[in-house]
């Protein structure tokens, strides 16, 4: 410790182009490079006779080596210049400087001693695959090997994946460089598919293929899924009415989160496959009114006037003139025929060719019920003889509500009016 009337050191610094820019309490030097050690002693502190003298104690094994001494000849600042370092000195040492009598060099009037770290320009001190002159030049750490603490080092980024070594997450997607390269995303790119979804929400909020920019394949991509739609990009039809959502949006401008956009009772798909609208709940009453009403009104055109007077009358109807109403048929399937000789003849019809032939006497579709009252049979034979008729391809079955409609199997689209009526 300096005497009060000794002149002391107030300040220590390094200057020149051997001085490497690195932050903290540590100054690193380049071994080949000038640099030079300022000394500042104060505007009161030059004694005659005294000197600087700069050493370096480059390990805690190693001995005190003196680097250079220069006499004060001022007061404020004494400048002692490095042309390099001692190339047998690298690495992290303890360097002094003393303020002392040229006379007695024993007893430094005072001394500072402040870490540094000497290193070359083509080393490599953290073994990350990159100089240290390539380190200071990209601002990474000269002594860590992964200066953003990613899990790559940083030569492996500068040098094969391309990302940056001072970002952890290059693209900014929500995904650590490391994952990315590990992975099938590509690090450098947030959208690997182009979806509209940047790869760490794909993973991490949707649990969508980040690989695949329609997940589940329904036409819709990913992004616009989320953020347009507001539909499931994991499932195709996301509202279950049978449309892909891709389908609802794209062609039949229906609501791809509302099974029956049209509120009509039918689900969106059935109206497809039916050929209604499923936009419009009008065309549904439209078609249960031709198909149940119209048919109920030509009907009583037909048959009810009679059947009316009959009742009034008293009678009940005969078979015989239920046979006449059928078109000639009666309970039993028998249908008359004239002959040539003018007498008639009983052709047996089966449960198929009376279907059919009511058919065809209605002029198109027919409810399931007529059907059953026209033949009288039960309900379940009628179902199950419909049933086998339209596996043939005899007649077609359309549900529309809770109603059963039956027509011919190839009529095509019918009405109950004939063309000529």
């Amino acid at each position: 410790m300096a005497d009060a009337t000794d002149p002391t050191i107030e300040e220590v610094s390094y200057d020149g182009p051997g001085v490497v820019p690195v932050e903290g309490d540590t100054t690193y030097l380049w071994q080949g490079d000038q640099h030079t050690l300022s000394v500042d002693i104060g505007e009161d502190g030059y004694r005659s006779g005294y000197e600087l003298c700069v050493s370096t104690k480059p390990g805690p094994n190693e001995s005190v080596q003196t680097l250079d001494c220069q006499p004060v000849r001022s007061n404020g600042t004494t400048n002692i210049t490095f042309q390099s370092w001692p190339a047998a000195y690298v690495g992290e040492q303890n360097v002094t400087v003393e303020y002392r009598s040229v006379t007695n060099d024993s007893k430094p009037s005072d001394r500072t001693t402040f870490p540094v770290y000497v290193m070359n320009r083509e080393g490599d001190l953290d073994d990350d695959g990159l100089t240290n002159e390539e380190e200071l030049e990209l601002g990474t750490e000269v002594h860590s090997s992964d200066t953003d603490d990613d899990g790559l080092d940083d030569g492996k980024e500068v040098d094969e994946y391309g990302t940056n070594p001072l970002d952890a997450d290059t693209d900014d997607d929500g995904i650590r460089d490391s994952l990315e390269i590990d992975g099938p995303t590509n690090a450098t790119v947030p959208d690997t598919d182009d979806d509209g979804l940047e790869d760490g929400p794909e993973v991490n909020e949707h649990d969508t293929d980040p690989m695949d920019p329609d997940s589940d394949g329904d036409g819709l991509e990913d992004g616009p899924e989320v953020h347009e739609y507001g539909t499931d990009p994991n499932e195709a039809d996301t509202d279950g009415d049978g449309l892909d959502d891709a389908a609802e949006v794209h062609e039949h401008d229906t609501d791809p989160l509302e099974a029956d956009t049209d509120g009509d009772g039918l689900n969106d798909g059935t109206e497809v496959e039916l050929g209604t609208a499923p936009t419009s709940p009008f065309d549904v009453v439209a078609a249960v009114l031709f198909v149940v009403v119209v048919p109920g009104i030509v009907l009583y055109w037909k048959y009810g006037g009679a059947i009316a007077g009959r009742l009034s009358s008293g009678f009940q109807p005969a078979a015989s003139d239920v046979g006449a109403r059928t078109g000639g048929d009666d309970r039993n399937g028998a249908s008359p025929t004239p002959e040539s000789d003018g007498t008639t003849t009983t052709q047996i019809l089966t449960d198929e060719d009376r279907v059919l032939k009511l058919l065809r006497e209605h002029d198109g579709p027919m409810p399931q019920k007529s059907l059953t009252e026209e033949t009288g049979w039960s309900a379940s034979k009628v179902s199950r003889l419909l049933s086998n008729m339209e596996e043939e391809g005899e007649i077609t079955k359309i549900t529309i509500g809770r109603e059963n409609v039956v027509k011919l199997g190839d009529d095509g689209p019918q009405t109950p009016f004939r063309d000529d009526e």
